[in-house]
């Protein structure tokens, strides 16, 4: 005869068995992929920091109005705008650009299909990661800053700094904490007692 008190007692311990098997797994998942933005957060900001060391404003010297709106040449802009693009051709600049786009592929990978990780961590930071694509082709080939919304853009990825840190700053590990800081010192993200400015 089937003992069904056993058989209820199996079933008890196998669900609590899966349902911390399924709670460690998920811890590890996120660990890993909030390791994976700290990367990516701290890549984001070398390569800023290296194109504009000194947080400065910049403003693009343009042609034409709205949709018809281009940048200048090169030679023609401001000699900021032209040391900040001379710069984003770096070497240094180059190499760490590979490590964000590696960095950003892993956080979609981790992402998987979760609804909340992707609107948390991916949707974001790919935000971020296009900003920096956009604006390192545009350094490349000042070309393609055509219209309002490129400009726009554009100038945002060095104006925008202290926005696109909070971002980050909100999706970071605690671990992460202290370099994030440090590498945004000039930025003077927080006030006095820790709020954001």
């Amino acid at each position: 005869m089937i003992n069904f008190g056993l058989l209820i007692k199996t079933g008890y311990v196998v669900t609590i068995f899966s349902v911390i098997l399924c709670w460690a797994y998920t811890r590890k998942r996120n660990r890993q992929l909030r390791e994976t933005v700290d990367r990516f957060a701290f890549s984001f900001m070398k390569i800023n920091n290296h194109v504009n060391p000194s947080a400065k404003a910049i403003r693009i010297i343009t042609d034409g109005s709205g949709e018809k709106k281009s940048a200048k040449l090169l030679r023609e802009q401001t000699l900021s705008v032209r040391e900040i693009c001379g710069r984003a051709l770096d070497q240094t600049v180059i190499d760490e650009y590979e490590r964000l786009s590696a960095y950003m592929e892993l956080i979609e990978k981790k992402c998987g299909k979760s609804k909340k990780l992707i609107r948390q961590f991916k949707d974001p930071l790919w935000e971020l990661y296009y900003a920096t694509h956009l604006f390192l082709a545009a350094c490349e080939n000042n070309e393609i800053l055509t219209g309002k919304d490129i400009l726009e853009q554009f100038e945002r990825y060095i104006n925008g700094q202290k926005e696109y840190r909070h971002e980050l700053f909100k999706r970071i590990s605690a671990a992460g904490g202290k370099e994030f800081l440090r590498l945004s010192a000039h930025y003077n993200l927080f006030d006095t007692e820790g709020n954001p400015t």
